[in-house]
């Protein structure tokens, strides 16, 4: 079936080999931002029987998740750009027996929701990516129900959360890497809580609330430093920055990463500050 999109950058970026490496990455990535999931869940107050919605619920950890703390009686849809992902959420839905749980393969700006329909959204790091936020705000307004609640957590600037910098840092010594627009649709879109506001109050929800979340992060799963190289490597920018890149200059390149990520080294783990907001709001009544 074709994508109804118009994020054309962010559906051909996760319905690519980047989608693919998420697939392939999963439990690593699901084990290295647990607690902040943890915190997601705790926050959101979901009661059972409730019906909700799971934004760019990726490879369906939190979708699993929701279904689990609604019940039976409860319906969770999880809603994503990628289809490599929903394809391995639906397959990890079928192997656990959740019954209650579907998925849609669609852009969170024009995907038809059902209107006033869900007692909630949520989304763990899965709504930084809209091209147009206040459009994809909106839509996934109609499908909640009067006094329906927003929940999800988004990440800090990118210098408040060194599993991004300290790579990259140690990488540009030896390489080029472009910085990025701060609020081009990226994971640290939405790092100024004032815009992250600004959208919402645009996008017309009320009782906004924008809370820190300070966590560590066990760097590729609790892993010893080598494991920890190979996370960074295949996630995120330097994955794009050293493709192509072998030889001499690319261990030069690991040997600078390593030593700079020792500064993080706890009884042989790398554990590294994860900095995320927790943001709240509802749909008025």
């Amino acid at each position: 079936m074709t994508l109804e999109t118009v994020n054309e950058g962010q559906a051909e970026h996760w319905n690519s080999e980047s989608g693919s490496v998420w697939v392939e990455h999963q439990e690593t990535i699901d084990a290295s931002i647990k607690e902040m999931g943890d915190e997601l869940f705790e926050r959101s107050g979901l009661e059972h029987g409730f019906h909700v919605l799971d934004i760019g619920c990726g490879c369906g950890t939190t979708t699993i998740e929701a279904g689990r703390r609604v019940g039976t009686d409860g319906r969770v849809r999880g809603l994503d750009i990628s289809g490599p992902m929903l394809a391995h959420a639906e397959a990890r839905a079928k192997t656990e027996g959740a019954s209650n749980i579907h998925f849609k393969h669609g852009d969170a700006q024009i995907a038809k929701l059902p209107q006033a329909h869900f007692d909630a959204a949520i989304s763990r790091f899965g709504v930084m990516f809209f091209a147009d936020p206040e459009a994809a705000f909106k839509n996934i307004a109609t499908g909640l129900k009067p006094g329906g609640h927003l929940s999800f957590v988004c990440w800090r600037s990118a210098a408040e959360n060194p599993w991004m910098t300290v790579p990259a840092m140690a990488a540009a010594q030896h390489i080029e890497m472009k910085p990025g627009d701060p609020t081009a649709p990226g994971p640290f879109a939405f790092a100024d809580a004032d815009r992250v506001r600004s959208i919402l109050s645009s996008a017309g929800y009320e009782s906004i609330e924008v809370n820190p979340i300070d966590k560590e992060m066990n760097a590729g799963s609790g892993a010893t430093l080598m494991a920890s190289l190979d996370f960074f490597e295949k996630l995120g920018p330097l994955r794009t920055a050293m493709q192509g890149i072998d030889g001499e200059l690319r261990e030069k390149i690991r040997a600078s990463i390593l030593q700079a990520m020792k500064a993080f080294e706890v009884d042989g783990e790398v554990r590294m500050p994860q900095r995320a907001w927790h943001v709240s709001a509802k749909r008025p009544r």
